[in-house]
């Protein structure tokens, strides 16, 4: 089979990369991979889609961590994060609609669903560490949820609570 039967531009494009086993179509042992979604996904350069995906070690890029992923919450986000949540532990506020103000250096942007609980669900990064699932938190309850997050209806009087706060 010709590469215009897979791609009828041409020759597949993407990041070069060696084949962990010879094509089946052709033998070759060059190929690209690219993200389709949140997997990279191997071609052979003859055009041939690879078996599974492309494992992020095997393309040279750094591994999904919780570490890498913790790291997208960005100084700006954990701000803005900070400022939506009216600088108090959504959790406190919870319990106490006085909780106090928290200054910026005892905030911590949590995650409702863990990370290692999101990278098993199969969520993307963007996901994992997009404001419905980030909430602001002091120090004991950002450590107490641990990796067991919050409950489903405490998510949901979260959400409650930032609607009516808008």
């Amino acid at each position: 089979m010709s590469p215009q039967q897979f791609f009828p531009f041409g020759t597949p494009e993407g990041e070069p990369y060696e084949l962990p086993h010879p094509c089946p179509s052709c033998g070759g042992g060059q190929g690209v991979y690219r993200e389709e979604g949140r997997h990279l996904v191997g071609w052979c350069t003859c055009g041939h889609r690879q078996r599974g995906y492309v494992s992020r070690a095997d393309a040279g890029l750094t591994p999904r961590t919780v570490s890498t992923i913790r790291r997208g919450v960005s100084e700006g986000l954990r701000r803005r994060i900070y400022e939506r949540d009216g600088r108090r532990c959504q959790l406190c506020v919870l319990q106490d609609p006085d909780a106090p103000v928290l200054a910026f250096k005892d905030f911590e942007v949590g995650h409702l669903i863990p990370v290692s609980q999101a990278i098993a669900l199969g969520l993307a990064d963007e996901q994992i560490n997009d404001d419905l699932n980030l909430a602001g938190m002091c120090v004991p309850h950002n450590e107490d949820l641990g990796r067991t997050g919050v409950s489903e209806s405490l998510w949901l009087r979260l959400l409650i609570l930032r609607r009516d706060s808008a």
